[in-house]
């Protein structure tokens, strides 16, 4: 909360910013989708999707982290913060490079 406070202090604009966080959000769902992927509706700065459990070491490989889901109770799931421009591109890539990773059991 403190880093909050001295944001709206020192004359951040917060709304731009939450602006641009659901535009790259936005960015970031389309790309999931189009690997076929199912994110789950957000307003964070990360998405949650529904992924193989490969997914996590097979971006690995590719220089791409995510955040496996399973401490949070959700085992075929992952967590990927929301990239700038060239982090969503090397998602995209990487995703390609893996294949068509939506070829599970949807929830």
């Amino acid at each position: 909360l403190q880093a909050l406070g001295d944001a709206t202090h020192t004359g951040a604009d917060l709304a731009g910013w939450t602006a641009r966080i659901a535009a790259a959000r936005s960015d970031l769902t389309r790309v999931l989708k189009a690997h076929g992927l199912v994110p789950l509706p957000s307003d964070a700065p990360w998405v949650l999707a529904a992924a193989p459990g490969d997914l996590r070491v097979a971006l690995a490989r590719h220089a791409v982290v995510v955040r496996d889901c399973r401490s949070f109770g959700l085992p075929d799931h992952v967590r990927i913060a929301v990239p700038d421009a060239s982090g969503l591109q090397r998602l995209d890539a990487a995703l390609a490079r893996v294949g068509n990773v939506g070829d599970h059991d949807r929830p």
